[in-house]
């Protein structure tokens, strides 16, 4: 993809029903999906497919979006108003000589301005200004997992952007792809019958199955419990004979 491409190039931009703004989370994320470089998007067509870019798509289902925000820091600011300094001069030169004159007459009158202008300072008076705090909360960008599907390969991706809340609100009005489910192919067995259930009573053991039952006749036989011609017959029947 260019920095420039235009959208308008093929027909997919009149397919499109929904698109918003979106941040990748690093460049590999971006190439993963071959996004744009700027001014990143995410579309979905009027198939509710995806894809992030219009020109070259590369179609996707979109199976979940997994946002870990909204995320926020404090931010404190300091505005300080600058102080100033104020000077009041205290000056007695015609107004000490018009009092000296009027308590003292003509002497006193140059004694008293002389003397007043000696005594005059200047009063400084200084305002240091001040300084105000405010706190704010300031949105982060948060990890937004998207899982995708590649719709010609079938290939799982986990796509990783950084959004806003205003931007996850924005994506989570795209529709979620439902896979349908497989069919299950339903088999029918044939219950056993009649016939097959009383045929299986009458199978002849196995060999060592009928050597032991063989084994417990013969001592029957050596105890002199049941006779020759009894153990013959049970043998050869269990036997199969």
């Amino acid at each position: 993809m260019g920095l420039f491409d235009n959208e308008n190039d093929t027909g997919y931009r009149q397919r499109v029903v929904r698109k918003a703004g979106i941040t990748f989370y690093n460049s590999s994320a971006r190439k993963l999906v071959n996004g744009s470089m700027v001014l990143s998007k995410i579309y979905q067509l009027d198939d509710d497919s995806v894809s992030f870019n219009l020109k070259d798509p590369t179609l996707y289902h979109l199976l979940s979006i997994e946002f870990s925000g909204p995320i926020y820091h404090e931010e404190v600011t300091e505005t300080t108003t600058p102080g100033k300094q104020t000077v009041k001069k205290k000056r007695h030169g015609l107004s000490g000589a018009i009092i000296g004159g009027a308590l003292t007459g003509g002497i006193g009158a140059v004694a008293g301005g002389l003397v007043g202008r000696g005594m005059g300072k200047d009063k400084i008076s200084t305002d240091a200004g001040t300084t105000s705090t405010s706190t704010e909360m300031v949105e982060d960008r948060a990890l937004t997992i998207l899982k995708l599907e590649d719709i010609e390969t079938s290939e799982k991706i986990t796509l990783q952007l950084s959004l806003f809340n205003s931007e996850f609100v924005e994506l989570s009005n795209f529709t979620i792809h439902v896979p349908e489910p497989e069919l299950e192919i339903e088999t029918e067995i044939d219950e056993p019958s009649l016939e097959m259930n009383d045929a299986s009573e009458n199978l002849v053991k196995t060999p060592d199955d009928a050597f032991d039952e063989i084994r417990k006749y013969k001592a029957l036989l050596d105890d002199d419990i049941i006779l020759q011609e009894e153990f013959d017959a049970k043998k050869k029947e269990l036997l199969g004979l």
